[in-house]
């Protein structure tokens, strides 16, 4: 039997922006988070899901599905925005592992995966054409939501798609055998990143921008803080600058214990970082007991 909620909608994307911005302090603490996985079972439990898979709808009705969807499951649940983004944008990658945990099958990759080892292979990738990107659900978000509401659209990161790319592994034998073929991969996924979302930052939908790159794990950071500043950083500069010359703030996930870098993110920026670990003394960890839903993004 569906559930009903007793909450009472009133978003006000101002709530969040106030706090990005350092602009004063909200009448409650905003909801924030990176993304969510739980929108078709809280939707089903509310009797509101949508099917957005049936094979007789046209893309403007799946559009129209998939946008109302997000929009009912965060409004209510009470946020002040909704994710929002464009179709078609992503980094192909063959089938990866299926493995299960308590939620289900999900998806996962090994050290060793990797789609590109040598030139050949980075010359052949199928990069995704920013000519196909198809922001039409920007524009129908834009119709749909409510007074006050905005949309947050993001994706994963720089270092995260060139790392599935060369896997783990293999971007760490790479540093030494062709470090060109690393700044070219770098390149490659930065400049398609900065466009995707500078374009996402145009539109009147959008209230800010996010981006989930992990940089670290708990003790330390996945690769050396000097790869990071001489291949990674110079893109999140760029992203930062595209992101704001629309007006726009910019938010950044990492996981992991990021004190080793943490001036350098700070000077590319970011209005504020997601994700935080008590069990670091410094307050510079990634993903802990305060995970990564309904946590206030932390101010840099």
């Amino acid at each position: 039997m569906p559930r009903t909620l007793q909450i009472d909608p009133s978003p006000d994307f101002r709530r969040l922006e106030m706090v990005l911005r350092r602009e004063g302090e909200p009448d409650r603490v905003p909801l924030y988070e990176l993304f969510t996985n739980l929108t078709d079972p809280v939707l089903k439990r509310l009797g509101k899901w949508q099917d957005t898979t049936a094979v007789n709808l046209t893309h403007p009705e799946r559009y129209e599905r998939f946008v109302q969807n997000a929009e009912t499951y965060f409004l209510s649940l009470g946020y002040d925005y909704m994710g929002v983004g464009g179709k078609g944008f992503n980094s192909p990658k063959s089938e990866p592992i299926m493995g299960t945990d308590a939620r289900g099958q999900r998806h996962y990759l090994k050290s060793d995966f990797h789609m590109i080892a040598f030139r050949k292979d980075f010359e052949q990738y199928p990069w995704p054409d920013m000519q196909k990107i198809d922001y039409a659900p920007l524009e129908c978000a834009k119709q749909r939501m409510p007074a006050g509401m905005k949309g947050i659209a993001g994706c994963s990161g720089i270092l995260e798609n060139t790392m599935w790319l060369f896997g783990y592994e293999g971007i760490s034998l790479m540093l030494y055998d062709d470090e060109e073929l690393v700044k070219d991969v770098f390149d490659a996924v930065g400049s398609r990143i900065v466009a995707y979302l500078g374009t996402c930052a145009s539109s009147d939908a959008v209230g800010a921008i996010q981006m989930g790159d992990d940089m670290g794990y708990k003790s330390q950071t996945m690769l050396p803080p000097d790869v990071y500043r001489k291949f990674l950083f110079p893109w999140h500069r760029r992203l930062v600058e595209a992101v704001h010359a629309h007006g726009k703030p910019i938010i950044l996930h990492s996981c992991g214990n990021l004190a080793e870098i943490m001036e350098d993110i700070i000077d590319c920026g970011w209005e504020a970082k997601h994700s935080f670990e008590d069990s670091d003394r410094a307050g510079l960890g990634g993903q802990g007991t305060l995970g990564q839903s309904h946590c206030p993004a932390r101010r840099i």
